[in-house]
């Protein structure tokens, strides 16, 4: 489902107005050329900040974009919002 964007593959910084990318650090496994990890099979193993994309992930982490396909899949604003009046 992945678009390779490769955002969450670069540094974060949590402040209290929200979560700053820094574009300047990626981690030392991503390829920005190709935005593929270079050791994607064993990432989680490998990698310490390397974190699986969750449905909670995609429901509420601030430094995913809009344009994230798990942010689109599963952030369904439609249903919070009230019903509409026919």
């Amino acid at each position: 489902m992945c678009l390779q964007c490769g955002i969450c593959c670069y540094e974060k910084e949590e402040h209290h107005f929200g979560v700053i990318i820094n574009l300047h650090k990626p981690c030392e496994y991503l390829d920005e050329k190709t935005k593929q990890c270079t050791i994607y099979k064993k990432r989680f193993q490998i990698c310490r900040n390397c974190e699986k994309v969750t449905i909670f992930h995609a429901l509420f982490s601030r430094y995913l974009p809009a344009t994230c396909a798990y942010v689109q899949k599963y952030r369904k604003w439609h249903l919070f919002s009230p019903p509409k009046n026919h």
